[in-house]
């Protein structure tokens, strides 16, 4: 019959546990032995390891002796700083950073990561040629679709969003307030519309090279376009051009009539003529109109045609109208009768021409 190992028996032997005064005796017991001891009033428990003994308090939790143990190996403190050597940290309740200074994070990989469950949402990170916060769609369900503001050469910018199946990953500015850019032009790329609607039918575009169109109401209103010596055109498409029209104040002294607010006025005479009819006309040339009406009596008369530029001095080149056939009309005498006086405001040389169609009648 084959007889056993030695070694197993030995195994099987339960340790032997000793009471002693002091510490145990080195050359005592076998490794795995135990003994208890009272020394300086204290009542440790020894453990024979490697043919030593390993004595400790059993006044102490041992919870809190296996976590010192544990923590003594993976941290270091010196001074102000903490160094831990492990690649994990872990708790398994919340974890707080406090600091009374600054806290650095210092990864020579160049990543460091935001995680829930595992499960990456977000990142900071750098290449070498610009720094980047990476978000990650719907907590980290997708790492396709994301946002990322990058920092480049000179602190050079960029917001992005990336919808790797589409064209959804919209990118939405609303403060509590105004949207304020100061100190720099703003620019988008050709062909690409600016909306006045908030992506509706209303909204601004180039249309081709240094062509710009106005969209309202998804129809084209007005086309403007630079074409060098061939002349720049506006035009407008299936749509009218107009202006508000002004009724001037009379006033028997001086009327004034201020073409700076609208190409077409209409006046009407009060009780008794005008000695100066003023015409104020802007600083770019243009055609401007003015309605002459009677009043119930009729007979009224204007003897002034007084001309005046933008700034309201009077007109450098004539500082009167000018009349075709050299003079000024007669107006038409009867009462509520119509004349209508025709101006061509030359703002270059600061000269008005003028052409009266006389006596329409109601």
């Amino acid at each position: 019959m084959k007889i056993r190992d030695s070694r197993v028996l030995d195994a099987q032997k339960p340790s032997r546990i000793k009471i002693v005064p002091g510490v145990p005796n080195r050359a005592e017991g076998m490794d795995g032995d135990l003994a208890l001891s009272d020394y300086k009033g204290e009542v440790k428990l020894y453990v024979k390891y490697k043919g030593g003994w390993h004595g400790i308090s059993m006044g102490k939790a041992f919870d809190k002796i296996k976590k010192q143990i544990e923590s003594s190996g993976k941290s270091k403190v010196r001074r102000d700083k903490i160094q831990v050597a492990t690649n994990n940290i872990k708790s398994d309740g919340n974890f707080t950073l406090d600091s009374s200074g600054d806290i650095s994070l210092d990864a020579d990989g160049g990543e460091i990561y935001f995680k829930d469950g595992g499960t990456t949402f977000g990142e900071l990170s750098t290449n070498g040629a610009y720094s980047m916060i990476k978000l990650y769609e719907d907590g980290g369900s997708s790492s396709d679709d994301y946002s990322l503001i990058r920092t480049g050469a000179n602190g050079a910018t960029q917001i992005r969003t990336v919808d790797a199946a589409g064209t959804a990953g919209h990118l939405t500015l609303d403060p509590d307030g105004d949207l304020l850019i100061t100190g720099a032009d703003v620019k988008i790329d050709a062909t690409k519309n600016l909306y006045l609607d908030g992506g509706g039918d209303t909204y601004l575009y180039e249309h081709g090279a240094d062509i710009v169109r106005l969209t309202v109401g998804g129809d084209i209103i007005m086309h403007i376009t630079e074409q060098g010596d061939d002349g720049n055109q506006v035009k407008f498409h299936d749509a009218s051009a107009g202006f508000t029209q002004l009724e001037p104040t009379y006033d028997a002294t001086t009327t004034i009539v201020d073409f700076r607010h609208s190409n077409k006025q209409n006046l009407t005479f009060g009780a008794g003529n005008i000695t100066n009819l003023s015409m104020y006309f802007p600083e770019m040339s243009g055609n401007f109109l003015l309605v002459l009406k009677q009043d119930g009596t009729g007979s009224r008369t204007v003897t002034n045609w007084r001309v005046y530029e933008s700034d309201e001095s009077g007109a450098d080149g004539v500082n009167a109208a000018v009349w075709a056939g050299g003079s000024a009309p007669t107006l038409t005498t009867d009462a509520n009768h119509v004349d209508i006086l025709s101006f061509y405001w030359d703002a270059d040389t600061e000269i008005a021409y003028g052409v009266a169609t006389l006596d329409f009648q109601f």
